[in-house]
């Protein structure tokens, strides 16, 4: 049997949802940032919220719906901060972050 090496990093590519079909989910700690999501990833991250606060456990969402201009933005700042080579282990390049269909939170 082959095997991958383990330093193998492998994106794949992801459509990109239209920003006015989302909706609001929280902001950021700040407040300078609305994150945006599909309708249903909030409904079922609000389910999964509102359970976790019945045994105490509060969920602040970090990040949701990225937009490839950030996702540029961010992906350039993680190859600086950790290296050209090594930017893709912190941050998917644009075009291929699930942040960008509007499913996937950071919580």
């Amino acid at each position: 049997m082959r095997f991958l090496p383990s330093s193998l990093i492998i994106h794949r590519w992801c459509p990109f949802a239209r920003p006015s079909t989302l909706v609001p989910i929280g902001s950021s700690r700040d407040g300078k940032i609305t994150h945006l999501a599909r309708v249903e990833a909030v409904q079922a991250f609000q389910r999964m919220r509102d359970s976790a606060q019945k045994d105490g456990v509060r969920f602040h969402v970090i990040w949701a719906f990225r937009d490839p201009v950030l996702q540029k933005e961010q992906f350039e700042e993680a190859k600086r901060k950790h290296g050209p080579r090594n930017g893709i282990r912190w941050l998917a390049p644009p075009g291929f972050s699930e942040h960008q269909i509007g499913w996937v939170l950071d919580i």
